[in-house]
């Protein structure tokens, strides 16, 4: 049992070593890290971000959209990848397409917030914003988040 996990653990050191090697993985994954802290950097933010996902949910619930019951529809976070571990980055990934909207959301909000948000903050959200609306970072985030998936 030692051994596998020994085996498992250098393999996740491994894909992580690899993936920022890799330019264009590199690259998603600062993105990724600089959306997330833009959007998390205050927990009046945080608290945004949970706000917007409660009525998102409570709004497709009304729709008919999705369907209640124990466990489903829960109201997460965004999650910060670890240096070490290809689960946590996984679970970043999978934690931003669950909140995509209402981060785009929260991320409007700052941009147009000049009362309460300084420029550079407004300047950093309108980076994180020009990011999730790119082709290139949607495409390599489901392909990321579609790369666990088992057929």
């Amino acid at each position: 049992m030692e051994l596998t996990f020994f085996f498992y653990h250098r393999l996740q050191l491994a894909l992580v070593c690899v993936s920022k090697e890799v330019d264009p993985v590199h690259q998603f994954f600062e993105y990724l890290a600089f959306v997330i802290n833009v959007v998390c950097a205050s927990s009046k933010r945080h608290d945004e971000l949970q706000k917007a996902k409660t009525i998102e949910i409570k709004n497709l619930l009304e729709l008919g959209e999705i369907k209640s019951g124990k466990g489903q529809n829960q109201v997460g976070t965004l999650r910060r990848a670890g240096d070490t571990r290809w689960g946590s980055h996984f679970k970043s990934i999978c934690s931003l397409v669950n909140m995509f909207d209402v981060t785009q959301a929260v991320l409007k909000g700052i941009m147009d917030d000049t009362t309460r948000n300084t420029r550079a903050q407004r300047g950093d959200a309108s980076m994180a914003y020009s990011y999730l609306k790119s082709f290139e970072f949607v495409f390599v985030l489901h392909m990321m988040e579609r790369g666990d998936a088992k057929d």
